[in-house]
């Protein structure tokens, strides 16, 4: 039996792409990079952290309407926790929020509002 130089350059090409693939699924996604804070809820505001060391404490710091408020979490073995605040984000209110972990986690960022003034 004989096979082409083809026909090895065809099995060669696709044994490639399969490792490339195999790769590719096997590397950690670029949103599983790093503690991650997001918000669940406007009302009460809830917000969900990930990515954090397990059974790391984290400081939460929420900016809402000129007042900061403060939290400590310990997430979970999987590094997520949820936490809920008494209070409630309306639509043209701006938030800042930050976390800081006792291991060296940090998060931060702020949500921006719509431009609320041309409302009737």
């Amino acid at each position: 039996m004989h096979i082409s130089t083809s026909s090895h350059l065809s099995i060669g090409l696709t044994a490639a792409a399969l490792a490339l693939v195999l790769l590719a699924g096997s590397a950690p996604a670029a949103t599983d990079a790093g503690p991650r804070v997001r918000l669940v809820s406007a009302a009460p505001l809830s917000l969900a952290g990930s990515g954090f060391a397990p059974r790391e404490k984290v400081k939460l710091t929420v900016k809402l309407r000129g007042t900061t408020h403060h939290a400590v979490v310990t997430a979970g073995p999987g590094g997520r926790f949820v936490r809920r605040f008494a209070l409630a984000r309306g639509r043209c209110d701006p938030l800042t929020v930050s976390a800081r972990g006792n291991r060296g986690s940090r998060v931060s960022w702020t949500l921006n509002v719509p431009d609320c003034s041309l409302q009737d």
